[in-house]
């Protein structure tokens, strides 16, 4: 630890030295706990201080909050474990086309200690899509920052992501740090780790925790590497990441067994068959001709929040080694492309 700190100073050095050159102010919010009035059951109120970077008005491929099918006046909101100081938001809103556009309207409200109410003297307030609609009002210090959202119409309204900018004496705060999932290892492979942080972050290090044996890292100062391990057992690896004095830190386990003496499974041949039939004929051939292609289309789709045919490329190339992103989406949801793949050998 004493390694990761020595690091943390040299690299917080050079962060402040780049932020004072670019005038760049941290953004409080990678810092807060989020809540809202309603989210929607198959949207996520995590995406809203993710530090997401949208592309569009549309962007989805991080997960959005949105309150569908709510409509009217609906909220949002950021609290910190301590007080902080701000005078500048910035909002990204989210509009499907569908169900969710963008409000007609929005507030930004502070906590002071007793209820909350109204910035003062606030300048923006925007409602624009496809940009970044910057808010700057008189410097409060609060725990907690709420903004509201005025509804067109029946429609419900979404956010991709909100900044709040530190106005120069909040306190520091540790980095959220998030190890991965726990896993088996089958000996001698290695497994592929891919840490993740939030907030400002000085240095990463892992280490091991618990085990058996010894754990070898490719790299353990990046948030993407592997492990090795020299022993069968029961693990626990640690993913730490410095802010300052201030460390953040989460674990995962690893149980590490030895490889299976029986001999592998072999592949069963399936018997051919022809369909010949004047009820099958024609709908067999409408999900040949439109519905197969249809589902390939979907997913090759870029950013697609299932993950699709994205998920087996990254998969592929962690299998070679190389760089690569890790798994989007519920797991489940690649029986999709595994059922269309099927479907397109059946239909040979």
């Amino acid at each position: 630890m004493k390694k990761l700190i020595g690091i943390g100073l040299t690299l917080a050095a050079g962060m402040a030295a780049r932020a004072a050159a670019t005038n760049e102010a941290v953004n409080l919010a990678l810092f807060a706990t989020p809540a809202t009035s309603f989210v929607s059951g198959h949207e996520t109120l995590a995406a809203i201080n993710d530090g997401f970077e949208p592309r569009n008005v549309g962007d989805h491929s991080h997960g959005c909050y949105g309150n569908w099918p709510q409509s009217g006046r609906q909220w949002v909101q950021l609290e910190w474990s301590q007080p902080v100081t701000t005078h500048q938001v910035a909002v990204y809103w989210w509009d499907d086309t569908r169900g969710v556009r963008l409000p007609v309207a929005s507030q930004l409200l502070f906590w002071n200690g007793k209820e909350f109410e109204p910035v003062k003297n606030a300048s923006g307030l925007g409602v624009a899509g496809g940009r970044w609609n910057e808010t700057t009002f008189d410097a409060v210090t609060t725990t907690k920052l709420r903004l509201t959202m005025d509804g067109r119409e029946k429609f419900s309204t979404g956010l991709i992501e909100w900044k709040v900018f530190d106005a120069g004496s909040s306190p520091k705060f540790a980095p959220q740090v998030e190890a991965g999932g726990d896993r088996v290892v089958v000996l001698p492979a290695k497994t592929f780790l891919t840490g993740w942080t939030r907030g400002a972050t000085d240095g990463v290090l892992w280490s091991r925790i618990l085990g058996p044996g010894r754990a070898t890292f490719g790299d353990a100062h990046a948030l993407a590497t592997t492990a090795e391990f020299t022993r069968p057992g029961d693990y626990e690896l640690e993913l730490a990441a410095a802010n300052g004095k201030l460390t953040g830190r989460d674990t995962l386990k690893v149980r590490v067994v030895e490889a299976p003496t029986a001999p592998h499974l072999l592949p069963v041949a399936t018997a051919p068959y022809k369909l010949d039939s004047t009820f099958w004929n024609e709908r067999i051939k409408m999900q040949i001709v439109h519905w197969i292609p249809h589902c390939i289309a979907k997913l090759s789709e870029p950013g697609l929040k299932e993950g699709g045919f994205e998920n087996f490329v990254e998969a592929a190339k962690k299998n070679a080694g190389q760089p690569h992103q890790p798994h989007f989406g519920p797991p489940w949801a690649n029986a999709y492309t595994l059922n269309t793949i099927e479907a397109m050998c059946l239909a040979q």
